[in-house]
């Protein structure tokens, strides 16, 4: 009997230090749950954010900058800031005195040099040989460029033969196109409301990445070409990150341009990148083109 006591002893002493390891693992569990339930409490209104382009929710996160969530749609690919800075404090800060100027003429740039960089721009009109295009379509041949500043670049199309037109929300930069004789349209493109299959061609020249509202947009875009018109977009192929500003709300990667313009209604023809030099920040920087053409309905 006395040598059975010391082993009842020793098994209530591993049953205690059982019961306390039990305990500490349910609590760590609990622990590592509520740690778990307050950081998605802390993003749930993040996840709960739908897509601009394509509606999706529960986007999956990729980091907080300045105070936003920068998302990526699980269906479309897009990269985005939520929440999007609502049209008028946009509106604000596009209109506010010497933006323009600071943003493209800023650190150095001058009129001149902002022309020469437009004319530059037709290296793009070569790689994708676009007088091919031009030529089907004759003499009466239309063209929209939204987001369109002071008609620069659509210069360069009616220097083509082209009967240009032109859509830049900002009073006081669409004036600088209209005294150059360029019909412009200064409403937003989903309030402008333009007639149905009008344009040959329509180019985005470093604007889709400021709309908050791309699907919108691009259904525009679809319904304002003619069949089989052309469109090419150009934004810049950077990582995810949202400055104070409202410059750039929408992120692209080759991949995920292509799959916006595949659910638009686009074929894509050319998919280029380009690197290119910002004098402005003296660094190098990365441009994606895209060159499609609308399909049927």
């Amino acid at each position: 009997m006395h040598d059975r006591m010391p082993q009842s002893a020793n098994l209530k002493r591993l049953s205690v230090l059982f019961y306390n390891l039990c305990i500490h693992l349910w609590r760590g569990e609990i622990d590592y749950l509520l740690k778990r339930l307050e950081a998605v409490a802390r993003y749930y209104r993040f996840f709960l954010h739908k897509c601009p382009f394509c509606g999706t929710r529960f986007n999956r996160f990729l980091n907080k900058c300045n105070g936003y969530a920068l998302l990526a749609c699980p269906h479309c690919s897009l990269a985005y800031v939520a929440p999007s800075p609502a049209h008028s404090e946009l509106d604000r800060i596009y209109s506010s005195a010497g933006y323009y100027e600071e943003t493209i003429w800023g650190g150095g740039m001058t009129a001149q040099s902002y022309e020469d960089a437009m004319r530059g721009r037709e290296w793009l009109l070569r790689e994708i040989q676009f007088d091919r295009y031009e030529k089907r379509l004759g003499e009466e041949k239309r063209m929209l460029e939204i987001g369109s500043f002071d008609g620069s670049h659509l210069q360069l199309f009616k220097n083509r033969g082209w009967q240009v037109e032109g859509l830049e929300i900002v009073a006081s930069i669409a004036q600088k196109a209209i005294n150059r004789g360029i019909i412009t349209y200064t409403k937003r493109l989903e309030d402008e409301h333009l007639q149905r299959a009008r344009y040959d061609f329509v180019t985005m020249n470093h604007t889709l990445e400021h709309i908050h509202n791309p699907g919108i947009v691009m259904r525009e875009v679809w319904g304002i070409l003619k069949p089989s018109g052309r469109l090419i977009i150009q934004v810049p192929q950077e990582k995810p990150s949202y400055q104070p500003g409202g410059q750039h709300l929408l992120f692209f990667t080759a991949e995920s341009m292509k799959r916006l313009l595949i659910l638009s209604g686009f074929e894509v023809l050319a998919l280029i990148s380009k690197q290119h030099y910002n004098v402005n920040v003296k660094m190098d920087w990365i441009e994606l083109n895209a060159y499609v053409e609308k399909r049927a309905a």
